[in-house]
């Protein structure tokens, strides 16, 4: 059973369901997605764990934060206030892609809190001059023609191969279409303005799980390999024949790396 919930953080209201019991486990998506991306997931881990999925600020069915000056730090106190609402004392936290910067920034504010660590198609480098620029391009492709013409363009380029995955762009781009350009333009300026973030990983008291794409051209294969050495302890799950979206492209073998994860720290 699914329970939707919502939580109010700085008079905005963040919604997000919970399903399972056992361990918390919370999943954080990423840019120009919502709550729904990790369905498949959801599904199967709730047999074990408790599962908490929220819409980030701006996404989904959450409010967007107006004028948000913090950038990630606002949604990583969000998703703070969520763990303090459900009397989550530890928890262990994965994101995908943006949700990914958020986790570490959770990391590092928070790491009492995390009982486990999971980048999914993530990084912990800051953005260099060439994503700056390809960030702010797409900043002014969003104020020309919106956020559903931009994801429309975007969205493809996630999978290897495109055309075999036609029916979960759709779906992708269908669950999104109602999303605020200004939303979009807020994480884009937010994700130019993280930190390097290499000290959180090199200092993890916890496990942390690594999930790359061989494919990944949103975050280089050889980029995402390069920071699996730097926690004490990683474990790594290379898919082989994806890019950026291994739960969709490799649902089952995707689920099965963060699975055999979880099953080591719990």
């Amino acid at each position: 059973m699914i329970e939707q919930k919502t939580i109010t953080y700085r008079n905005y209201t963040l919604h997000y369901s919970v399903s399972g019991s056992g361990t918390p486990l919370i999943l954080i998506h990423g840019f120009g997605e919502n709550s729904q991306i990790w369905k498949t997931w959801t599904h199967a881990l709730s047999q074990s764990y408790r599962v908490i999925t929220p819409d980030l600020p701006g996404s989904g069915r959450s409010d967007l934060i107006i004028d948000n000056e913090e950038g990630l730090e606002s949604y990583t106190d969000a998703i703070r206030c969520l763990t303090e609402s459900e009397n989550i004392d530890r928890c262990i936290m994965a994101g995908h892609s943006m949700g990914g910067y958020i986790t570490l920034n959770f990391a590092e504010k928070y790491p009492n809190r995390l009982k486990g660590l999971c980048l999914i198609h993530s990084t912990c480098y800051a953005d260099n001059d060439i994503k700056k620029e390809t960030r702010q391009k797409s900043v002014a492709f969003i104020k020309n023609n919106g956020s559903k013409e931009f994801l429309k363009t975007s969205i493809p380029g996630l999978f290897h191969k495109p055309e075999r995955h036609a029916a979960h762009i759709q779906d992708i781009l269908k669950q999104n279409e109602g999303i605020n350009p200004e939303s979009m333009i807020q994480y884009q300026e937010a994700m130019m303005k993280r930190p390097d973030r290499s000290h959180v990983l090199k200092e993890s008291a916890v496990p942390v799980f690594f999930q790359s794409g061989r494919y990944d051209q949103a975050v280089p294969f050889e980029s995402s390999l390069s920071q699996c050495y730097l926690p004490a302890v990683s474990e790594i799950q290379i898919l082989r024949s994806c890019a950026h979206m291994g739960m969709i492209e490799a649902p089952e073998e995707s689920l099965q790396g963060v699975s055999s994860y979880l099953s080591h720290i719990c």
